[in-house]
Parts: structure tokens; sequence; C-alpha cells
């Protein structure tokens, strides 16, 4: 494995929605974090409810919505 395949498996950054084909973005989260634990990750979602969040909350480090995401985004990264 290359150093470049090693930086692609372990991203400093993750942006993830919430519904996705296959697994939601929760579980992803969770496998994200347990293979790459220095990786942030923040959620892109429709689901801006603070019951999400708080669901949420154990992988997050950033949450936008997609109604704000043309303004929030970019500061969030």
């Amino acid at each position: 494995m290359t150093d470049c395949d090693r930086a692609f498996l372990k991203p400093d950054i993750v942006l993830l929605d919430i519904n996705m084909p296959g697994m939601s973005g929760i579980p992803a989260s969770a496998e994200i974090q347990r293979v790459a634990p220095a990786t942030k990750i923040v959620f892109l979602t429709i689901h801006d409810t603070p019951g999400f969040k708080v669901g949420a909350r154990p992988w997050a480090h950033g949450f936008v919505p997609k109604s704000a995401a043309g303004t929030v985004l970019i500061p969030t990264l």
C-alpha cells in the first residue's frame, strides 16, 4: 500500500449525508471513526433537529443544514 493509498483511507475530514443507500450516515460515521479515529465528520443533512444532533453527536464534528449549505458549509469545513 502506498502513502497515497493510506491517506485516502484516513482522510482529514468527511462530509457525510444521513440518507444514503446501503448504510445511513450515523452507522457510516461510527465505522469511519472506528477505522480512522482522527478523521473529523461533518454531517450535511436536511435533518436539522435537536434529536438528530443528539443521536449523531458521538461522531459529529459539525452539522450543516442543506438549506443553509451555501453560507455555512465552507466556514464549517
